[in-house]
């Protein structure tokens, strides 16, 4: 995670629920920060992309496509 703050990821997991009504679970580990949903949802996934393509983050999503890894 290079720009973004704790604080960033909160707001991101709030505005996903606000939106969409589905939870993102935050995965901090030492190598990163992961993000996953219970199932798959295109809508969720086009908006995740998009706000880390916006703050300059790259991001890789597992083919599943329930993972996200930032960075």
């Amino acid at each position: 995670m290079n720009n973004l703050t704790v604080m960033d990821i909160s707001r991101l997991q709030l505005e996903i629920e606000r939106r969409f009504d589905v939870h993102i679970h935050i995965h901090d580990t030492c190598s990163g920060l992961d993000l996953s949903l219970d199932e798959p949802n295109a809508e969720v996934s086009a908006w995740i992309q998009d706000f880390m393509r916006k703050n300059g983050e790259p991001l890789f999503i597992s083919d599943d496509g329930l993972t996200f890894v930032v960075g």
